[in-house]
């Protein structure tokens, strides 16, 4: 990844901080398809598109409810039997996985032949997300993986 694209993936991890309709989605050069926002777990990210690419984008820590969602370090199980997960960053997660996963469904069924690569990024708490999330999109969706 050049340096220039690293700049615009972190301008995207800040842009997800603030609400959905105080981003300049245009000047960002993406089109918003879904914001995904859960209010019990405080967990926010987006999907967008851009041209010939996919970025899904999370939301760090910055609420008490995140926090507390940090502070669960319990592990639980995960995927695969021995498998392990962070339970808060897992509990954030499966609280929007339903939209994340419809999202990309969407994408898929109009743009399946134009999608060339996907980025997922986020900061702090986004960065763990966007770890699971890159796991179980691997995982879920192997045609774009």
């Amino acid at each position: 990844m050049r340096k220039e694209e690293i700049i615009y993936n972190v301008n995207l991890t800040n842009a997800v901080y603030f609400k959905s309709t105080e981003i300049d989605w245009k000047g960002l050069g993406i089109k918003k398809v879904t914001w995904m926002n859960d209010s019990k777990t405080d967990t926010q990210g987006f999907t967008a598109l851009s041209n010939d690419t996919l970025y899904i984008v999370w939301r760090g820590s910055s609420s008490p409810k995140d926090f507390l969602k940090d502070a669960q370090v319990k592990k639980v199980n995960f995927v695969e039997p021995g498998e392990k997960v962070h339970n808060g960053f897992y509990t954030a997660f499966s609280s929007v996985k339903e939209d994340l996963y419809s999202s990309i469904n969407f994408i898929l069924s109009k743009k399946l032949d134009k999608i060339k690569s996907v980025v997922i990024c986020g900061h702090s708490l986004g960065a763990a997300l966007t770890v699971i999330s890159s796991y179980m999109i691997c995982k879920d969706f192997p045609q774009i993986a």
